[in-house]
C-alpha cells in the first residue's frame, strides 16, 4: 500500500517549490523548466553578481598569470 496522499503528486517533495500547487502530470517539467532556469541565472549572472563562467574564468585568469 503507498503512504501517498491521493492529492499529493507522486514527486512532491522532489520537485521546486513552485510547483507545490500543481497536481497534474506537467508538475515535473514545470520543475525542470525552473530548475534550468536557475542554472542559466546562476551561470550569467546579473548585474550584481558575476555568475559562476565568470567567476571560474576570473579565477582561471588569476592562477595562469602569477
Amino acid at each position: 500500500m503507498s503512504d501517498i496522499h491521493p492529492t499529493q503528486h507522486p514527486l512532491d517533495g522532489k520537485l521546486e517549490p513552485e510547483t507545490k500547487d500543481c497536481f497534474d502530470d506537467r508538475a515535473p517539467l514545470y520543475s525542470i523548466a525552473i530548475s534550468l532556469k536557475r542554472i542559466a541565472d546562476a551561470l550569467d549572472g546579473n548585474s550584481t553578481d558575476a555568475g559562476i563562467k565568470h567567476a571560474v574564468w576570473d579565477i582561471a585568469q588569476r592562477t595562469t598569470h602569477l
